[in-house]
């Protein structure tokens, strides 16, 4: 039977929000300020009409201590001209896998992800989050927080207990607001060895107000800076009908990519690949997500392969793009 969710606390700690899940050999705790922290993310995310996501800070299940704990958050940003559906482009999966490699030196560790979705009704994890996921946490314990768009917002946690991420969440959705858990009743927190928080930002030197007043001003006009800077390069560029359709060779694999940014694609339903390998003939149906993938891997058979993209967007009088691959 599920052991019911728990509200923790010391007199010197904060509060955490405990789950115990059915068939999983560790539990989850979430230190309840994330709550809040998060909520403000998500309506800046909801007034702009976009998913967010980012990674969560904290400590794996030991055989002492088997709780996965989510003591700290950190947002990873998107390119606004990735269009409203959140996704990691190259870039930010590299800066995603900086933060996993320096957090193991600082004896905290990036044990899990979250976003927001607005794509579907139903809390379901996407194939992309199913492969960021996998890579980014190949070790095979992580947590991954679900959270609706829009308000009123529900949220599911799903473990990756026993194997694969399942489709069903770890423990039943719930309300994600803050006060839904302090009326719960508060236990003693279980015994754990101090955790040392994971900083993203040096150690400060000075505690100088008009110091904190210049940072506070300058990190204003570099995100400014940064967010007007990638909306005016989605606005200057040229209209075109065009994916710009690759395929490469790498040994006995062919990656076969596009341009996941380019405007026709942003009133794409879909899109169809059609992969002519010798006498082999395959069609691989794609959804928005895949699309912005960017790229599709596929195991050659021949040293012929012609390959054709046909985008499901009616409006846009795309035609169908085609690469002509051939090698040894």
């Amino acid at each position: 039977m599920r052991k019911p969710l728990q509200i923790t606390e010391t007199e010197s700690a904060p509060l955490y929000v405990r789950w115990t899940p059915e068939r999983c050999p560790y539990a989850l705790e979430m230190k309840l300020e994330l709550i809040t922290r998060l909520k403000v993310a998500l309506a800046e995310g909801e007034r702009q009409g976009v998913e967010i996501g980012g990674v969560w800070v904290g400590s794996l299940p030991t055989a002492e201590a088997p709780t996965l704990r989510l003591d700290d958050l950190m947002l990873v940003p998107r390119r606004l001209e990735d269009g409203p559906i959140y996704m990691l482009d190259p870039e930010q999966q590299v800066r995603l896998s900086e933060l996993t490699e320096s957090s193991r030196a600082s004896e905290s560790a990036v044990v899990g992800f979250f976003r927001s979705q607005m794509r579907r009704k139903e809390l379901v994890p996407a194939d992309s989050d199913r492969s960021m996921l996998a890579q980014q946490f190949p070790h095979g314990h992580y947590a991954f927080l679900l959270v609706e768009s829009r308000e009123p917002r529900q949220a599911a946690f799903f473990l990756p207990c026993g194997g694969a991420l399942s489709d069903q969440p770890a423990m039943p959705a719930f309300p994600f607001d803050e006060s839904a858990f302090q009326t719960l009743p508060e236990l003693p927190a279980e015994a754990t060895e101090d955790i040392r928080k994971f900083s993203f930002l040096p150690p400060q030197t000075s505690r100088l107000p008009w110091l904190g007043l210049a940072g506070a001003i300058l990190l204003a006009a570099l995100i400014a800076f940064w967010t007007l800077g990638d909306r005016l390069n989605q606005y200057l560029r040229p209209a075109s009908n065009q994916v710009d359709l690759t395929v490469a060779s790498s040994g006995g694999t062919l990656k076969i990519s596009w341009d996941h940014s380019a405007p026709v694609l942003s009133a794409a339903r879909g899109a169809t690949l059609v992969i002519n390998d010798g006498p082999s003939h395959r069609e691989l149906r794609m959804d928005t997500d895949d699309l912005r993938m960017g790229q599709v891997d596929y195991e050659r058979l021949t040293k012929k392969v012609f390959v054709i993209m046909m985008l499901d967007a009616p409006n846009a009088k795309m035609p169908p793009q085609t690469f002509d691959w051939s090698g040894n």
